[in-house]
């Protein structure tokens, strides 16, 4: 399903930032597989997870190539997936892809989740945020 998404001129650059999603049920299958004890599983997903999201980090200035729009908070449950699926990687002394997986998604994932809270929280106060994300307001 990714891959035909990423067709040129098939998404408009306002949904660009909701292409995260696809990362996060990778992450989650292999978490479950984790902590079900069923290594096999938790590998496929793991790699699967892993190449996703660096796919992702080198598609990121296309990804989020307009100014802030709601559709960014679709960035927010992917980031915090793949670094528990790290986290528990790490755990299971995966070596340095998974210690550099940490890293990198706490570098990253800090600053952009605290920072999209911050911004929806703010618009939100405003009042911009149903202007901006077409919601309907009481």
């Amino acid at each position: 399903g990714l891959l035909l998404t990423l067709k040129p001129k098939s998404l408009p650059v306002a949904m660009r930032p909701s292409l995260a999603i696809f990362l996060a049920p990778n992450c989650l299958f292999g978490i479950g597989f984790a902590l079900l004890g069923h290594d096999f599983g938790f590998y496929v997903f793991y790699w699967i997870a892993t190449a996703t999201a660096a796919l992702f980090l080198l598609m990121s200035p296309w990804m989020v190539k307009r100014p802030w729009t709601p559709v960014w908070s679709a960035l927010t449950f992917p980031v915090a997936a793949f670094l528990q699926l790290q986290v528990i990687a790490l755990s299971r002394d995966m070596g340095m892809v998974a210690e550099l997986s940490v890293y990198v998604a706490l570098v990253v994932g800090t600053p952009l989740i605290t920072g999209l809270a911050y911004k929806s929280i703010l618009t939100w106060v405003t009042g911009e945020l149903a202007k901006k994300s077409g919601a309907a307001r009481a």
